[in-house]
Order: structure tokens, then C-alpha cells, then sequence
């Protein structure tokens, strides 16, 4: 069995850059909802209708169903929940070295 080396998990997932971007920062979005979902005292009807959802939505955003939303998607979702969404762009090897997502409160 032959084992390759990676710069990063992403490179070893998507060979596709702009596809491999895309799912980077869908996780990233995915994971700070996470966050929101685990220390939120809402109950998950008040839940979904803040954040505009039904609750089969909901229940794919909690199992971390990432091919089920779209980069447009979890942006609105973040902002909904009071998330701070920025998205900033740099050339390879300045600061940031690749498009990344911050997510904040509000």
C-alpha cells in the first residue's frame, strides 16, 4: 500500500482547489453552529424558527450533515444565531495564506 503526505487534511479530501475551499469553509461554519447549538437554551422549535428552519433541517444541522447545506446556506444560518460571519482573501503564502472564514458573536 503506498501512503501519501498532505500539507493539510482539506488537500487529502478534495483535490479540486475551489472545491476544496468550498468544503473547508462550510466546515468551518458548520462547526461554530455547532458551538451556538451546544450553549443555546432554546428548545429546538425556538431554535429552528430563529433560525429559519424546520426541524428536519435542524436535526441535519446537528449531525453534521455538510453536503446538505451550502456555503449560502450556513452563512445565513451564522447570522441568524448572532454570528459574526467574515470572510477575508490573501494571496498564497501572506497573511491569511488561503480564504478563510471568522466566525464570532455578534
Amino acid at each position: 500500500m503506498e501512503y501519501r503526505a498532505f500539507a493539510c487534511v482539506w488537500d487529502a479530501v478534495e483535490p479540486d482547489p475551489v472545491k476544496r475551499t468550498d468544503l473547508r469553509l462550510r466546515a468551518d461554519l458548520l462547526i461554530a453552529m455547532h458551538h451556538y447549538l451546544d450553549n443555546t437554551k432554546l428548545d429546538r422549535f425556538k431554535l429552528a424558527r430563529q433560525l429559519g428552519i424546520n426541524a428536519t433541517r435542524l436535526k441535519h444541522l446537528r449531525g453534521g450533515n455538510i453536503n446538505l447545506f451550502q456555503l449560502a446556506d450556513l452563512i445565513a444560518l451564522c447570522v441568524r444565531a448572532g454570528l459574526k460571519v467574515e470572510i477575508s482573501a490573501g494571496a498564497e503564502g501572506t497573511a491569511p495564506s488561503m480564504t478563510s472564514a471568522i466566525i464570532s458573536p455578534m
